[in-house]
């Protein structure tokens, strides 16, 4: 059910739209809907609830995986991501995802709460002073989106959180899927550079296919903009695994 009432829109695009994505044989598994209603909230408000079947596994956060098992999450994710960007158009058509109704591509309008976040991060010592150096000047100049990309069909908020390992650390599924929409790949393509170290970036790559330099340069602005708000996240929770994962990726986007 929602928390907050941003996510009652949300939850209900996920309820409709993950269906529709599974028969299209995507190469993870991602939630499906069992059970899919109403409910009438104390203030009379109708609110969805929803109910999924398992995903199997525990997230990458919690399951700390080394730089050895995260090179190889490089294909399998992009892979995964491959097929979700790459659906046809008629599909993608009768999916009918909704549109960037919260102007998530505007990266521009990020800089400032980025940059506050990222010197909360560094207050609560999860940043590091000469890391927050390297973070502040790419949070400082977003790249534009050019005027030839295209929207597909993207999964919105992808990092360690919502990545499902298997005991091994393969990557299994993809759950979470609120933000689902028909915009800029780059939001989804930020998963590299938040959960892989740089030298499987290419492995990356060339399991996806052709990414842009602006694309490329966009994905890592917007892992600077996740992993900033998942660490001070984390850290108001008391949640210990998803400040770590959070301190990694800033660790590693310092040194891109």
């Amino acid at each position: 059910m929602p928390r907050r009432e941003l996510a009652t829109a949300l939850l209900r695009d996920e309820a409709r739209v993950l269906p529709a994505l599974q028969t299209h044989l995507l190469p993870m598994t991602i939630p499906q809907p069992r059970l899919v209603c109403e409910v009438t909230a104390t203030s009379g408000a109708s609110l969805p609830a929803v109910a999924y079947a398992l995903v199997e596994g525990q997230t990458l956060c919690r399951a700390r995986p080394t730089d050895r098992a995260r090179v190889a999450l490089a294909a399998p994710l992009g892979r995964f991501l491959r097929a979700l960007h790459g659906l046809p158009a008629d599909v993608v058509r009768a999916l009918a995802p909704p549109a960037d109704t919260l102007d998530r591509a505007d990266l521009r309008s990020r800089v400032d709460v980025t940059r506050e976040r990222l010197g909360r991060a560094r207050a609560a010592g999860i940043v590091f002073d000469a890391d927050h150096t390297a973070l502040d000047a790419i949070a400082q100049a977003p790249p534009p989106r050019a005027p030839s990309a295209v929207d597909c069909v993207v999964h919105g908020d992808l990092y360690a959180r919502h990545m499902i390992v298997d005991a091994d650390h393969a990557l299994t599924g993809v759950i979470d899927w609120g933000d689902v929409h028909l915009g800029d790949r780059a939001l989804d393509l930020a998963a590299a550079w938040l959960v892989l170290p740089a030298s499987a970036h290419a492995v990356f790559r060339a399991a996806y296919g052709s990414i842009d330099d602006v694309s490329w340069a966009r994905a890592r602005f917007r892992a600077v903009f996740s992993a900033a708000a998942t660490a001070v996240y984390g850290h108001d929770i008391g949640d210990d695994a998803l400040v770590n994962e959070s301190r990694g990726a800033l660790g590693r986007l310092a040194g891109s």
